[in-house]
């Protein structure tokens, strides 16, 4: 696969004979167990389990994960269609959630950890029964 700047073919390299590369834009790279993605002039490998949610920010998204965040420029509505269903729940226009992060609705808001996280009246059915 021809490299971006070098980033596929560095990270392909990486990879464990049974992974899945997917190609995607330049700023990202997914694969079963990790997501890396550009923030700024530097390359950040996210594990899946590591992140609590992702929040769109204009054109940008903030990855967060525990006391670290990372922004990149991204689409949330590509992100969304990469990143594994069984692992991640978009609940808002401006939210994706890590199903296994999740520990409480209340009312129209869910909770991951003391974080308060709008769902959406879109979102809110599929949102109590898939994690509830």
């Amino acid at each position: 696969m021809p490299s971006s700047k070098g980033i596929l073919k560095s990270e392909e390299e990486s990879l464990s004979p049974s992974s899945t590369v997917i190609s995607v834009p330049s700023r990202l790279l997914v694969t079963e167990r990790l997501i890396t993605i550009k923030s700024g002039y530097d390359l950040h490998k996210l594990k899946y389990e590591d992140i609590l949610y992702i929040e769109s920010d204009s054109e940008y998204v903030n990855f967060y994960l525990g006391d670290k965040k990372f922004m990149s420029l991204q689409s949330l509505k590509k992100l969304i269609e990469l990143l594994p269903t069984d692992q991640f729940m978009r609940v808002h226009r401006s939210f994706i959630v890590n199903r296994k992060k999740v520990t409480s609705l209340k009312g129209r808001d869910i909770y991951i950890g003391n974080k308060e996280i709008p769902v959406s009246a879109q979102y809110f059915d599929a949102v109590k029964e898939e994690l509830f």
